[in-house]
């Protein structure tokens, strides 16, 4: 599957060199990207689960200078799940 391959080779681009980053970059990101983003998350153990990793990414994605009033994330009913 895509997702499979897209954590292994984020994988092991991250541990190359503990100073990698991996920039995601997409027009919505509340759906598929969002959703690649939540599932690296959660297998890099930077989530404890879904619902963590789910609000971390939109609280990382959101600029809540800009936008107080709608934290802005992963939206889509079918990749919320």
């Amino acid at each position: 599957s895509q997702v499979v391959r897209f954590l292994t080779l984020t994988r092991d681009w991250m541990e190359r060199n503990r100073f990698n980053v991996v920039a995601v970059h997409c027009r919505g990101g509340k759906g598929r990207t969002g959703s690649l983003c939540c599932a690296w998350l959660l297998y890099s153990k930077e989530a404890e689960d879904a619902q963590d990793a789910l609000t971390f990414y939109a609280l990382r994605r959101t600029d809540l200078g800009k936008n107080k009033s709608k934290v802005q994330g992963v939206e889509t009913p079918s990749q919320v799940r």
